[in-house]
């Protein structure tokens, strides 16, 4: 004979049916089944007035939670979240604070609402990363971050670059365009317009794409049109993108806020695209790293306004022989042809003597390179 199977349901309405017999006492029941008295008379009161259906367990949410969220809050959490499909419990908070004021629920409020409302998303465990040195610039514009981010992929076929330019200390995108190419002439594209707007940084910090110069031992296009504008240019260390981490973490806003939620078919309906971005990055999305604030609240325009550099600008000072440097990025001193780099063509450079015949280039109150001038020019005749 198998083993009779029992279960809490089974037990309790064993007791209600034996109680409804009248042959067993209560204390009788109670130490049988080993309950209470107090737990039989609850089952057994709820068999009378519900029938078998009452001996399951019952919620035990409360009928009424004067605590409990409005649903005007509620639905302007959740049309905020679908304004703002990425945005955490923070950013929708602090969004609701200046909407509803003091009605605003805390942070965890708004996220168990928003995780009632939307489907569980899987999470990723995050590899263990070396530590790195972070670092923030004490004043709006003295330091901008540029870098060219994953292409998009038009309809046509072709690509496009975005360009974002970050301001260090506020976080403030003061450029953002969408590129034909991934070249310095983009680059500086984007940086005029941005400062055309807000004025020059102090420095300029890329990484080492082709756009912004390889190899510092030699002067890029990029580099000598800042140092032109009296602008430092700084690159950060090979295979390290955590250098540039603020404006890593802003292109990864840029694709889940922007990219992958709009389809354009020209780069002209995505620069338009990136300006309304821009303005929401700015003045509408509360930031973390600045204490819920929006980057607009920390920025300030620069007090140097940009003015394009004159090309034929010639170092003062004594003893000094200017010359402008050709498509090959050489100059001529004394019938000795000097190469001082493809990235200065087109720029006026100085050239002093330093005595023995030891030359140095320099170009914007910098020192290039030196050239010894000592022997004649070698003699090449034409193949």
């Amino acid at each position: 004979m198998p083993w009779r199977e029992t279960t809490p349901m089974s037990e309790r309405l064993s007791v209600c049916k034996l109680a409804e017999e009248g042959h067993y006492s209560i204390a009788q029941l109670a130490r049988d089944f080993g309950i209470s008295r107090k737990t039989v008379y609850k089952w057994i009161g709820r068999y009378r007035l519900e029938g078998e259906t009452g001996i399951f367990d019952q919620s035990k949410r409360p009928d009424h939670s004067p605590g409990a969220t409005s649903e005007e809050i509620v639905k302007a959490i959740l049309e905020l979240k679908d304004k703002y499909g990425n945005w955490g419990p923070r950013k929708i908070r602090k969004l609701l604070v200046n909407k509803v004021g003091d009605h605003a629920p805390s942070i965890s409020t708004v996220g168990r609402i928003l995780s009632q409302h939307s489907p569980p998303q899987p999470r990723y465990s995050n590899a263990r990363q070396e530590a790195f040195c972070r670092f923030e610039r004490a004043l709006p514009n003295d330091l901008w971050q540029i870098d060219f981010t994953s292409p998009i992929i038009l309809p046509s076929g072709g690509r496009g670059w975005p360009v974002p330019i970050l301001d260090d200390r506020s976080r403030y995108c003061t450029g953002l365009i969408c590129a034909p190419d991934c070249s310095t002439v983009s680059a500086l594209r984007c940086f005029r317009e941005a400062a055309g707007r807000y004025g020059m940084p102090t420095e300029m910090l890329s990484d080492h794409g082709s756009a912004f110069g390889v190899s510092r031992e030699s002067v890029s296009v990029f580099t000598a049109y800042l140092w032109a504008l009296q602008i430092e240019h700084t690159q950060g260390r090979y295979a390290h993108p955590q250098t540039q981490g603020k404006l890593e973490r802003f292109n990864q806003t840029l694709q889940k806020e922007c990219i992958r939620r709009h389809t354009f078919s020209s780069l002209s309906d995505w620069d338009k695209c990136f300006e309304e971005f821009r303005y929401t990055y700015n003045y509408i999305r509360p930031h973390e790293s600045l204490c819920d604030q929006v980057p607009a609240s920390c920025y300030n325009q620069s007090e140097r306004a940009f003015v394009e550099p004159d090309r034929d600008y010639r170092e003062p000072g004594e003893g000094l022989l200017h010359r402008r440097v050709d498509v090959s990025g050489r100059i001529w001193i004394l019938q000795h042809r000097v190469h001082v780099g493809a990235g200065l063509a087109g720029w006026m450079v100085s050239a002093v003597h330093e005595g023995g015949g030891i030359w140095t280039i320099r170009y914007r109150g910098r020192s290039i390179c030196q050239a010894s001038l000592t022997k004649p020019a070698a003699y090449k005749p034409r193949p």
